[in-house]
């Protein structure tokens, strides 16, 4: 569809220009920022824009209407279609995110900024000076993991901030390369914005990008890689996720047409190690085994008037058991009958307020990732 636009005419470049700054009021004028793209849109293309598709309505000059300029995320914006014969508007939409997201042949000329910043490209970072940056050497250990994450639309100041990140771990805390997993763009260092040449060196201080990236940024890659990570983890471990690209007020953007949305995270389902067992418990058996495989004074056998809760599993060819409280046995119960992580928090909402439900649930979730109960998440 994008081979058959057309180069627009200066007269009528002209035209629609008139008619677009026409709409403006002296309030608006002073903070909107108007772009024309110089080609014929034709009639019944799409142009996918993360949360939203729009369709051309009949053949268009497009006008574009950014309401929130410099905002570096999905924010209210304004589509004129406009004729090509006149320059007349004929079909207004309002969307979250610049045509150039649908298609980087889009990029508005942009002919009305009053808001505009000079702009000397690449202007992410200056060189950066790492000697004033301070070493953690406490935190040296191996059992730290990192996801760093920019999604599929990203511009190279995305690429640029995750390579950063990536230094930071590595240099600055010590994090082991094979334990930095990066999801970046289509699986290379490559942006929206630039390419080739244009991507060879970060802009921190001129150097080669020292990331490697594991897989590009999809979706299915995000839980597979988490599946991962989850399975090497131990419950000394940790876990550091990053994530920079452009967001929408549905979520985290993936690519021109898709978004991780919070009720997705709703509707994920864990997978338990067949390890993992919940057994209940009258008397202290479980206190005199641990007294006596750690050779600590062995408690009088006794019973309670209720079973407690015991949560046994094994990771890394070591058993593990530990008692659950009320809540957490419940969470526990609903997850390993293969209900969604949403229906996990309504149940905590039987024991903990409604607002503070996910909170808790997320709170368990890390847990038993560090314990390596979960093998996987779909």
């Amino acid at each position: 569809m994008a081979n058959s636009r057309s180069k627009a005419s200066a007269q009528v470049l002209d035209r629609a220009r008139s008619h677009a700054f026409a709409t403006l009021t002296p309030q608006t004028a002073a903070v909107y920022h108007l772009g024309v793209v110089p080609h014929v849109l034709r009639k019944g293309e799409v142009l996918k824009l993360v949360d939203r598709r729009i369709t051309v309505p009949d053949d268009a000059v497009l006008v574009f209407e950014d309401q929130m300029p410099g905002a570096n995320f999905g924010h209210p914006c304004r589509y004129m279609f406009q004729s090509p014969k006149d320059g007349s508007i004929f079909h207004t939409v309002e969307a979250m995110f610049p045509p150039e997201v649908a298609d980087t042949a889009l990029r508005p000329e942009y002919f009305h900024e009053p808001l505009a910043q000079p702009d000397f490209r690449p202007n992410i970072y200056a060189k950066f000076d790492w000697s004033k940056l301070a070493h953690y050497p406490w935190l040296i250990d191996d059992n730290r993991f990192a996801l760093l994450w920019t999604s599929q639309i990203s511009n190279r100041r995305h690429v640029e901030d995750t390579e950063f990140a990536y230094r930071i771990l590595r240099h600055k805390f010590g994090f082991p390369a094979s334990r930095i997993f990066v999801l970046c763009y289509d699986g290379t260092i490559d942006s929206t914005d630039y390419h080739g040449a244009d991507m060879a060196t970060w802009v921190g201080d001129g150097t080669a990008y020292q990331m490697q990236i594991h897989a590009s940024a999809t979706k299915a890659n995000l839980q597979s890689t988490l599946t991962t990570i989850s399975n090497r983890m131990n419950a000394d471990s940790m876990l550091f996720v990053h994530t920079n690209n452009h967001g929408s007020t549905t979520g985290l953007c993936v690519d021109n047409s898709s978004v991780v949305t919070p009720t997705e995270w709703a509707t994920m389902r864990l997978t338990f190690h067949p390890s993992v067992h919940v057994i209940e418990f009258a008397w202290n058996a479980p206190q005199i085994w641990k007294a006596v495989t750690t050779r600590a004074p062995r408690p009088t056998a006794s019973v309670s008037r209720e079973p407690l809760s015991w949560l046994l599993w094994r990771h890394q060819m070591k058993e593990y058991f530990r008692s659950l409280p009320p809540a957490e046995e419940d969470a526990l119960a609903t997850a390993l009958s293969g209900e969604t992580f949403g229906s996990l928090c309504s149940v905590l909402c039987a024991h903990v307020r409604e607002d503070e439900a996910p909170a808790e649930a997320a709170t368990y979730l890390r847990t038993w990732l560090e314990n390596g109960l979960i093998t996987g998440i779909s």
